[in-house]
């Protein structure tokens, strides 16, 4: 349990939390006096800080302040019977792990002590040595992503095509690129190739390649990607927008192996594996005669669901940890965050996914040289977020339950492999 300071100007409201919270076992201090806050945060240190709002002609925020100034790395909760929107972002924007508004429920109450004990207990120490399951540049803290790794490693030395299907910014391209890195092509060349933004001319001259003279401007031979990836693997980013006519092409080389560049009248055998991403349903898209069945048939022999970030909770911290690692560092060692900014992260939605969270942790080591990371150091933007729709740990669930879905859709899929790969191989 943790050791807690309390201040409370209201001497018989303090009294009925003192007894609960040293009922649940927590060291308890508590303090009517807020001018008291300055000399006990120079003794003995606390797992937790819980402050009312208001104390007469104390403001609660100030105290907030004054704490996260003097010891940034304790979690503080606020306490106020004037629960708004404003009163929130402010608390917030100064790096409060959370507000609870009074009346509370005692159980939701102890809710959120407990999250803030659970956030704020880690050592700088143990937040460099937390290293979760992970394959590549995938880091996979939550049971859900640690089966799609594992996944991954089982389908790798196949050489069937997989479409990796998910929201934008989940990590798609990652989880092709580190199945090429546990295939037998390995040593061979992976290529990147976006099918949402070329026109369909240039696409076909950048997969297939052309010969000189085969269009205006084609001053000499060109190999397309496929060729100079030959023995190895080609990566399909976005491959539900590929144009219409540059699918049969797509076709043939999937059942027959070879190709013909722009300008040649004799196909070329190449050997090249194919892994494709979508954050589109193509399913759809055959069903409005947009793509050819049989190439969907041939693409989708076997997928994998990425879920989305707010699916897998679990790996918000980790994931925060590996980015900062690797965008910034400080003269006094390795930077760490705050219980504040792992509270922050942890109950964010992040939108746009892994690359949302990526882009805010390089703002935030960005705007400090601190090796502490706060959550005033984050973008206005997502504060108010969390502000107005009260985001915290008496609303979400954050256990090892959530992504039960796609956990159940990976087993799935892991479970009926080894016969998709033998059905696939022998069409």
């Amino acid at each position: 349990m943790g050791r807690l300071l309390i201040i409370d100007d209201d001497p018989r409201f303090l009294q009925v939390m003192v007894s609960l919270l040293t009922a649940q076992s927590h060291d308890v201090v508590s303090l009517t006096e807020p001018d008291s806050l300055i000399q006990a945060l120079e003794g003995e240190p606390f797992d937790l800080a819980i402050f009312d709002l208001h104390m007469g002609q104390t403001n609660g925020l100030d105290l907030l302040q004054y704490a996260r100034d003097k010891k940034p790395e304790l979690p503080v909760v606020m306490l106020t019977a004037y629960g708004t929107v404003d009163t929130a972002l402010q608390a917030l924007k100064l790096g409060a792990f959370d507000y609870v508004t009074k009346p509370f429920k005692v159980a939701d109450f102890m809710a959120v002590i407990d999250r803030a004990l659970k956030q704020g207990g880690e050592t700088v120490e143990e937040l460099n040595l937390s290293i979760p399951y992970g394959l590549g540049e995938i880091v996979a803290a939550s049971d859900v992503m640690a089966q799609v790794c594992k996944l991954i490693e089982q389908i790798a030395p196949s050489d069937v095509p997989v479409l990796m299907q998910g929201e934008a910014g989940v990590g798609k391209k990652f989880a092709a690129t580190a199945m090429h890195r546990a295939s037998r092509r390995r040593e061979k060349p992976v290529t990147v190739v976006s099918c949402a933004n070329p026109t369909e001319a240039q696409l076909e001259a950048e997969l297939f390649g052309y010969v000189r003279g085969a269009f205006e401007g084609a001053a000499e031979d060109k190999d397309g990607v496929l060729m100079q990836a030959n023995g190895g693997t080609v990566i399909l980013e976005e491959v539900a927008a590929l144009p219409h006519g540059l699918q049969a092409p797509l076709l043939k080389l999937l059942k027959e192996k070879t190709i013909r560049p722009l300008g040649v009248d004799t196909d070329i055998n190449v050997d090249v594996r194919l892994l494709a991403t979508t954050s589109t349903d193509i399913a759809e898209r055959v069903t409005q005669g947009r793509f050819d069945s049989n190439l969907y048939t041939r693409l989708t022999a076997i997928s994998l669901e990425i879920p989305a970030l707010r699916e897998r909770r679990e790996d918000v911290i980790p994931l925060a940890r590996h980015f900062v690692k690797y965008l910034a560092s400080t003269p006094n060692g390795a930077r760490t965050f705050a219980a504040d900014a792992r509270g922050l992260m942890l109950h964010y939605d992040w939108p746009g996914n892994v690359q949302d969270l990526r882009d805010t942790v390089q703002f935030v080591v960005e705007a400090t040289e601190d090796a502490l990371l706060t959550s005033k150091h984050f973008p206005e933007a997502i504060i108010e977020i969390m502000a107005g729709k009260h985001i915290s740990p008496l609303n979400i669930d954050s256990s090892p339950g959530r992504g039960v879905a796609a956990a159940n859709f990976i087993r799935s899929k892991s479970a009926t492999l080894s016969n998709q790969i033998s059905q696939t191989r022998s069409s």
